[in-house]
């Protein structure tokens, strides 16, 4: 099992229905003409190693997202870290089980 994280500009989520619709590719999003989500995509990448890797998938950029599938076990202790790695380069997190954005700023509590 795991639990799917977005990130996107804050161009792309200037509403949870916004970053929703370009999250489940309903919508196109502004393209990201600063490198902040392919930034943040390596960097995300390049901070783990074989035997910590908490992805069921690579992360990888598509459409104006950053899109993330993190294994279940590993969601607790990583996704605060990772929201908090995207709010350090201005940009916002779309969690789509809890249908929820995370601007920068925002606090975020991992329940478990």
């Amino acid at each position: 099992m795991s639990i799917d994280l977005g990130v996107l500009t804050p161009e792309n989520a200037q509403s949870v229905e916004q970053a929703r619709a370009i999250f489940m590719e309903e919508a196109g999003g502004i393209p990201d003409q600063s490198g902040e989500l392919e930034g943040y995509a390596k960097e995300v990448y390049d901070a783990y190693t074989d035997d910590t890797w908490p992805f069921a998938d690579d992360p990888g950029v598509e459409g104006g997202c950053v899109y993330m599938t993190i294994a279940w076990d590993s969601w607790i202790a990583e996704a605060p870290k990772l929201i908090e790695r995207a709010h350090r380069r201005g940009l916002v997190v779309y969690e789509p089980l809890e249908d929820s954005l995370y601007r920068p700023g925002e606090p975020f509590a991992v329940e478990g």
